[in-house]
């Protein structure tokens, strides 16, 4: 056997023998190193069975059948990768990093928020909303970010193609040395993988697959965007996505306004690597892990490589030495309430299902979408700050009423355009819950004006002092009762509102309407009726099969500030799209108004309802009266058993919807709170409609010049002032008729003093003047001045006329 096959074969046994049973080198090893004049000669001083294995023995492995094998295998494994990369490009889900989410602006045209969705990795059902910030703002404020994350993952970002072989070969040294510093994933094998496949397993295959989209995303998306998907797309801890989302939590910063600094950097370059390990709220030791991160991506950013430093040694070394700058744990949970509580969020994605198909689902948030709204900020914010105020859920004796117990919905739209200015989602609404505003309730008597008054104004010519007979009615063999257990005979269309009458409002309906009438007047409104509602309860009394929502109801009800025109609620004014070319399409809102009444219908519907808050008898009077003492109207409702309650109400700006109701009631738990349109939903109609017209100028509602005049012509009236009595008396109008007398000291704001009366002479006792009231007189005479005037009232005609005005000074006849 040669030297050099007998080296061969005692080669193995001494180094295996050596790595199993040696714990250090044998004694004698020093002595048998060659000197370099031995080496030189190509001799050894000692046999080459006692040799220790010299280095160069590993040479020995590298033959040129080795050499081969590792180009074959490699040109082999080349030309996979090259046929998956080339095969798979086209089947690669590479738009994913196209979902910029989209962006929300209100009322004026600010951005509300940029808005995106992950799917959480747990709970693979679940949406996580998180905020979107584009390259150019972060580049705008915070560049040093972009260069850190660049510097600490993938210094050779602007120079490879997506995957970094060069780097890969590096990491793999950096490892076997113990020496690693940076791995060999780019930024865009790191984008691919999460964002682009969504998936965190470790096989070849899902390798390939990475490799394959990384080369496609550089390939067809660019530098830019694949950095724009890192920063936005990638996890921060806490199912927290995004730069711009991490900085809100962990630094109360806004990276649109705010500068980061050089600590605050580091952490967000190194949070990633690590989401568990370095979360700072799960203890101090996952605190101290994330400081030596810290520590790590601080000394990377002074460095000097193949980039230039990004910061002195000095600031290291301060920034080394500073505490952790982040904020408690409560920072999470305000971020978490305000991302969540977005009810709005919900009414965009059904109007866009709804009217643009093309955006529906997940599309709504992977075309870039810019959607401008009818939002208020600051109404918005009261109808939340409201409903998360348990004061204002209370029971009679003025415990706090649980969440769990009683919710309410609310909305606020403008109805000269029927655009929404604020949602209610609930008073404990987050994200996925059920928006409360959009949830379907009885209405209870809020419905009356809508498919019973007001119908009866337009199509019977019925006036506010119409008369109306309220006493028992069967209709289908159900009793019909009033809300207080009693009759009133004879009363007003104006009291039928103002009392909220119901057996009146029945017979209103069942002799004069008609239930094909009601009905078509609630579908033009658009009530969501169904055939079944065609009867005398529901369009009456609000018993409806479905429901309504309070967006429906808001809806509805903005006919009569806007003098009759019906809008559709709506809450997107414009859609903006992006071009590939860098230009935005606009997508026109079309949104038509529908005359449904006529203006002068509207005007006395709005006459009748302002009495419902403006008289002490009234159902509104006590809570739903505005702070500033503008002109309101509206409509309260109470459900039967009192288990739902409705406040809708208007001013000439704003329409607001409230509906309070119980909810998860179970036998055997406590009964439901009893409750009434007056009560809970009254007040948080004033409160809201009161912040709404903060700054704005009080202005009373207007008639249309569209109005039609009264058809009625004033009859002959006569009065006679004697001895502290006047006395009236007209001409007679027909045997049916009755009559009504009216007092006022200003000839405006009239006194009922007497109704039903068959007479055609009346008789009103006042206090005779004394010496006093007659100097008075003489200097001013309307001191004792009063009005007077009659209505006739012919229960069989809505046509009431009215007598001429007569004017009576207690000095004299005038």
């Amino acid at each position: 056997m040669s030297e050099k096959q007998k080296g061969e074969e005692e080669f193995v046994p001494k180094v295996r023998s050596v790595r199993i049973n040696e714990t250090k080198p044998p004694k004698e090893l020093p002595q048998k190193v060659e000197s370099k004049k031995e080496r030189d000669k190509g001799k050894s001083p000692i046999s080459s069975k006692d040799k220790p294995v010299p280095r160069s023995k590993w040479k020995l492995f590298f033959t040129w059948k080795w050499l081969m094998l590792v180009l074959v295998s490699s040109l082999v494994l080349m030309i996979g990768m090259v046929a998956t990369i080339i095969l798979t490009g086209e089947y690669l889900p590479l738009e994913r990093i196209d979902e910029s989410g989209l962006i929300i602006y209100d009322k004026d045209q600010r951005r509300i928020i940029q808005l995106a969705k992950e799917q959480d990795p747990v709970e693979r059902e679940r949406t996580i909303y998180h905020e979107f910030i584009s390259l150019e703002e972060l580049k705008t404020k915070n560049k040093k970010l972009i260069d850190a994350l660049i510097k600490m993952e993938d210094v050779r970002f602007y120079k490879h193609n997506g995957v970094d072989f060069y780097a890969m070969v590096r990491s793999a040294v950096s490892t076997l040395t113990g020496k690693r510093e940076q791995g060999g994933s780019t930024i865009t094998m790191q984008v691919a993988r999460r964002v682009v496949l969504g998936t965190q397993e470790r096989t070849i295959s899902r390798k390939l697959k990475e490799m394959a989209a990384a080369w496609n995303l550089e390939k067809d998306k660019g530098k830019e965007k694949i950095l724009e998907a890192y920063l936005n797309r990638i996890e921060y801890g806490n199912n927290i996505y995004g730069v711009q989302t991490a900085a809100q939590v962990y630094f109360g910063k806004d990276l649109t306004k705010d500068q980061l600094t050089p600590g605050e950097i580091a952490i967000l370059v190194g949070l990633p690597q690590g989401t568990t390990t370095y979360n700072p709220y799960l203890g101090e030791d996952n605190r101290k892990r994330l400081k030596k991160r810290q520590l790590d991506v601080l000394y990377v950013m002074a460095r000097n490589d193949d980039m230039p430093p990004l910061i002195t040694k000095q600031e290291e070394e301060f920034w080394s030495k500073a505490d952790l700058p982040i904020k408690d744990q409560s920072s999470l949970q305000v971020y978490k309430e305000r991302i969540s509580n977005l009810p709005y969020l919900t009414l965009i994605q059904e109007e866009i299902n709804r009217k643009y198909p093309h955006f529906k689902g997940n599309k709504l948030f992977s075309s870039n979408l810019k959607i401008y709204t009818s939002l208020d900020r600051t109404i918005q914010q009261k109808v939340t700050e409201v409903l998360k105020n348990d004061r204002h859920f209370v029971d009679h004796q003025g415990n706090p009423v649980s969440a769990e117990k009683v919710d309410a919905g609310i909305t606020v739209l403008n109805p000269k355009d029927g655009s929404i200015v604020a949602i209610g989602g609930g008073r404990q609404y987050r994200a996925g819950f059920q928006v409360r505003a959009i949830e379907k309730h009885q209405p209870g008597s809020t419905i009356k004006p809508l498919t019973v008054y007001a119908p009866a104004i337009e199509t019977k010519g019925f006036q506010a002092n119409s008369l109306v007979l309220d006493a028992p009615i069967e209709v289908q063999g159900k009793q019909i009762h009033n809300y207080e257990p009693k009759y009133y005979g004879m009363v007003t269309l104006e009291k039928m509102a103002k009392w909220s009458l119901n057996a009146s409002t029945v017979r209103l309906l069942r002799d004069e309407i008609g239930l094909d009438t009601a009905f078509a007047y609630g579908k033009k409104l658009g009530l969501p009726l169904v055939e079944q509602d065609k009867n005398y309860s529901p369009l009456a009394l609000g018993g409806l099969t479905e429901g309504v929502s309070s967006k429906d109801m808001a809806q509805a009800y903005a006919v009569f500030p806007n003098h009759g025109q019906y809008y559709e609620a709506h809450i997107i004014r414009e859609l903006r799209v992006a071009n590939p070319n860098g230009t935005e399409e606009i997508i026109p809102i079309q949104n038509p108004a529908h005359q449904v009444f006529h203006p002068e219908t509207a005007w006395k519907m709005t006459q009748i309802l302002k009495q419902v808050i403006e008289d002490p008898s009234g159902t509104g009077y006590q809570y739903a009266r505005l702070a500033d003492g503008r002109e309101v109207a509206g409509k309260s409702g109470t459900t039967q058993n009192s288990e739902k309650s409705w406040f809708v109400g208007y001013t000439p700006d704003y329409v607001t919807s409230v509906v309070v109701f119980n909810q998860g009631v179970k036998k055997g738990e406590d009964p439901p709170l009893p409750l009434s349109g007056s009560g809970i939903p009254a007040k948080l109609f004033s409160l809201i409609m009161t912040e709404a017209h903060q700054g704005k100028p009080i202005h009373p509602f207007t008639q249309s010049s569209a109005s039609k005049p009264e058809k009625s012509t004033p009859f002959g009236l006569q009065a006679i002032y004697e001895k502290g009595r006047v006395t009236l008396s007209w001409p007679a109008k027909g045997e049916q008729i009755r009559y009504t007398i009216s007092r006022s000291t200003d000839g405006k704001n009239f006194v009922e003093l007497a109704h039903d009366i068959r007479k055609t002479s009346y008789v009103d006792e006042v206090i005779p003047p004394t010496l006093w009231n007659q100097i008075v007189s003489y200097f001013w005479p309307k001191s004792i001045t009063y009005y007077y005037k009659v209505t006739a009232i012919d229960p069989k005609s809505p046509m009431q006329p009215t007598s001429s005005v007569v004017k009576v000074s207690m000095l004299g006849n005038e």
